[in-house]
């Protein structure tokens, strides 16, 4: 009795965590031969935040661009962080990219410090399947000079008072 035999090989790459049911079905001239049920559970990778200590001027944003990424590249993130220098901490939003092999996504806000210093950021980073992960880097913030606008000359008489406008600006609100 003359039979057939072989193998072959389907792959596929799961971007989400859940139960999947795969059904393996083989057919031949003569309809279903066979047929077989598997149960595939994928489990929830955490995501990666990728930060690197930054140096600022007074004044200027801190908004790091691709902060993180996930290998579930379906899943949907939430960025929580404490800016190290007595703000509230705040969810920030974020500007996300879900598309295979990962998901990545960077601040799209960000924050101004008022004095120069050194502060210690913490980040957590949500995905929407539970998984977390926490990190701080520090932002050291250089002291930005203030700034006065050139006085004009002044012409007056003997005994007259003198009144002078100054413009100063300082990006270290704080200052």
């Amino acid at each position: 009795y003359p039979y057939a035999s072989g193998s072959s090989s389907i792959s596929h790459i799961y971007g989400d965590d859940s139960v999947y049911t795969i059904e393996v079905v083989i057919e031949g001239d003569d309809g279903v031969l066979a047929n077989d049920v598997l149960y595939l559970a994928v489990f929830n990778e955490e995501p990666v935040l990728n930060l690197n200590d930054l140096v600022i001027a007074e004044g200027e944003i801190v908004s790091p661009d691709d902060i993180f990424s996930d290998i579930g590249w379906l899943d949907v993130h939430q960025i929580q962080v404490d800016w190290g220098d007595g703000s509230p901490s705040e969810l920030v939003p974020i500007t996300e990219e879900n598309a295979y092999p990962l998901s990545s996504g960077s601040m799209a806000s960000g924050h101004s410090y008022g004095d120069d210093g050194t502060y210690v950021i913490t980040i957590l980073l949500l995905d929407d399947d539970g998984g977390d992960y926490l990190a701080d880097f520090i932002v050291t913030v250089e002291n930005v000079e203030p700034h006065l606008d050139q006085l004009a000359d002044q012409y007056l008489n003997e005994g007259e008072g003198l009144i002078i406008d100054l413009h100063i600006t300082d990006p270290g609100s704080d200052d």
